[in-house]
């Protein structure tokens, strides 16, 4: 006999359904935090494969942007760059993290159903901290990084300022 009840059963489901969990320990501590109770992480995996799912891979979907929030943003940033005094110019900047694939793991997903993780294309990462100037494309501010951190983005910023004094 089981420890959890139907309802908790169906919550465990949910859980699972709602989420990427790639390793049952993340189940038993949700099972444990939620509601209470123990169990060892071969029990989890026998209660997940009761509940119908199996470990396997997820699907790597591309991932979309949202049209109608960049409409909106368009719209503001148009409205913004009317109003810019002639000595200022707007810079658009972030950290990233360019990788040529995202790689597809194991996760318990329902028997039968696929469980989707959109990806980046990239094989190898690298840190930079990059700004980029709308009005002229081509003025590129950048800082190839090991990290980005506070220091790694204050050297970026020292760098904005010397291209923009």
């Amino acid at each position: 006999m089981g420890k959890l009840t139907e309802a908790q059963l169906q919550a465990v489901k949910s859980y699972v359904e709602a989420n990427i969990c790639h390793s049952s320990l993340q189940v038993l501590s949700y099972i444990n935090i939620t509601f209470g109770l123990v169990y060892k992480s071969d029990s989890v995996i026998a209660l997940l494969h009761r509940l119908g799912f199996v470990y396997k891979k997820t699907k790597l979907v591309a991932s979309k942007a949202n049209l109608e929030k960049q409409e909106v943003f368009i719209k503001e940033f148009r409205e913004i760059e009317r109003n810019l005094p002639d000595n200022e110019i707007i810079l658009f900047g972030d950290g990233l993290h360019p990788r040529h694939n995202t790689e597809s793991t194991y996760a318990w997903i329902e028997k039968g159903k696929e469980k989707e993780v959109l990806s980046n294309t990239g094989r190898v990462r690298i840190n930079i901290n990059g700004a980029i100037n709308p009005a002229n494309p081509t003025e590129i501010v950048y800082h190839e990084c090991d990290t980005i951190d506070a220091v790694s983005t204050i050297v970026w910023l020292k760098c904005i300022e010397a291209a923009y004094p």
